[in-house]
């Protein structure tokens, strides 16, 4: 069984991490609007509203957690997989809405002047949340090797302390140039920065809605999940002295289904053939990360491998 598969206490550690991510994603939430407001700054505003989102979304991906770790159901007889990949596509979908509608209102900025900004404030703040981001992608790094949803989670946090990381920069510049002949660039310097991470950010939603659309429609999965286990079907089939087999492949969050059906030559092997073969591949498989629903197939027609 994989390590953060259902009813395993993979599935316990992934909602306490889910729900440490919406704890401190509330704290620098609030923090962001309302020194932003203050500040009269639309780039820690915006920071703080990208965030409070994030802390939606990963509610949102909490409830998906739960769902998916109570298991199958007279309704769901085989799991609720999909709501990760779900779930994490809808995450995608309104990161790319936010930063678009944020680079928007940037523009429409820059065009009216610009605005005054408060430099020493912006640099705290950036300083502050970005360290507190950093240490979270971090934590969560460490776990997300087994769980989609921890890794989109932790890519919204690498976001966050990019973001933080930028807008350190941008005010530390104006804060050298306010005093000088440059200082009215000052005043555009707090909506390009809105512009710059709204541009920079805009590949991690991206890559999320991407994968997970693959995922749903049963796309096969990346070469780093196929590779160890076409390697596995290839020594075990050699083990056997059986030719190739027709391998098929799907992933659906923590779900992995793998078909291998062999042609073989009438009236040479049996169900118990059949049997050990599925016993070492099942033996090999239980390294994966995942919860693998295994089908072995042997039969002497050809056609059912087209």
């Amino acid at each position: 069984m994989p390590d953060m598969g259902p009813g395993t206490t993979g599935s316990v550690r992934e909602q306490r991490l889910l729900k440490l991510s919406i704890a401190v994603s509330g704290v620098i939430g609030v923090l962001g609007v309302g020194w932003g407001w203050l500040a009269g700054s639309q780039a820690i505003m915006f920071d703080g509203a990208y965030t409070g989102l994030g802390l939606l979304l990963s509610w949102l991906s909490l409830r998906a957690s739960k769902i998916v770790a109570a298991g199958p159901t007279t309704n769901y007889p085989f799991g609720r997989e999909a709501l990760a990949p779900l779930v994490i596509m809808i995450q995608g979908v309104a990161l790319l809405g936010t930063l678009g509608y944020a680079a928007i209102a940037s523009v429409l900025a820059i065009i009216k002047g610009g605005s005054e900004v408060a430099a020493a404030s912006g640099i705290i703040y950036g300083g502050v949340t970005g360290v507190l981001a950093l240490a979270l992608w971090l934590y969560l790094s460490r776990y997300a090797k087994n769980s989609d949803l921890i890794r989109a989670e932790a890519a919204q946090w690498l976001a966050g302390a990019a973001m933080s990381a930028g807008m350190l920069v941008a005010f530390t510049i104006a804060a050298l140039i306010q005093p000088t002949q440059l200082g009215w660039l000052a005043d555009y310097i707090d909506p390009a920065v809105v512009i710059v991470a709204s541009i920079a950010l805009f590949g991690i939603p991206w890559q999320m809605v991407r994968e997970t659309v693959r995922e749903l429609l049963e796309g096969a999965p990346p070469d780093a999940v196929q590779a160890p286990i076409r390697e596995l079907v290839a020594t075990v089939t050699a083990e056997h002295g059986l030719d190739d087999p027709l391998i098929r492949m799907s992933k659906l969050g923590a779900k992995l289904y793998l078909e291998v059906d062999y042609v073989v030559p009438t009236g040479r092997y049996d169900t118990s053939f059949a049997d050990q073969v599925r016993r070492s591949l099942k033996a090999g498989l239980s390294a994966q990360p995942f919860d693998i629903w295994l089908n072995v197939d042997l039969s002497t027609d050809a056609s059912w491998q087209h």
